[in-house]
Parts: structure tokens; sequence; C-alpha cells
């Protein structure tokens, strides 16, 4: 298994233990223990969200960037996706005798 499948895995697991945790602190909302059930899904979000963007570094240094913050990271691969989709929308545009520049409505 390579390394971007082992993270995309590990945050995957990691977020289902995190909607593990929202459940019981849901459940939990009115009793005693509620303040420690709030501060497992916190520390939960926490580590899911650093797993997220390791995983999204990988990604991206497999398709040759470099990014080293979490924001810098994220920022190139929304950039990215965003750019593609709209790459993909010109195609089909073009392929219907339509003009690339021609505003979207």
């Amino acid at each position: 298994m390579d390394r971007l499948n082992r993270v995309v895995n590990d945050f995957e697991h990691s977020l289902k233990r995190l909607e593990e945790a929202i459940k019981k602190l849901e459940k939990n909302r009115k009793s005693d223990d509620y303040p420690f059930f709030r501060d497992s899904s916190i520390q939960r979000f926490k580590f899911t969200f650093e797993i997220m963007w390791k995983t999204v570094k990988t990604y991206l240094e497999r398709e040759g960037i470099t990014c080293r913050s979490p924001r810098s990271c994220i920022r190139e691969f929304f950039f990215r996706r965003t750019n593609r989709r709209r790459n993909c929308s010109n195609v089909n545009e073009n392929s219907r005798g339509q003009k690339p520049d021609s505003p979207h409505l």
C-alpha cells in the first residue's frame, strides 16, 4: 500500500471516530459528563483536521506541489479542484459549440 492510500485510510478511520464522539456528545448533552464528551469531541476534531491536511499535503506532493502549512495545502487543493472543474465545464461548452469565454448564467 502506498503512502497516499495509507493516509487516506487513516483519515477515513479518524473521521469515523469523530462521528462516534459527536454522537456520544449529543447523547450525553444533559448529563454531568457532558464536559468530558465535549472535550473528547474537540480532541477528535483536532486530530481529524491534522490527518486531513496531511492527507491533502501527501496528495499534492504526489502531484509535484510543495506546501508546508495547513492553510497553504488546503488553499492549493481547492484552487486546483476549482480550476479543474472550470476546465471541464469549458470543454463541455466547447463541445456544444459555445465560446469558452461565454458567461455562465
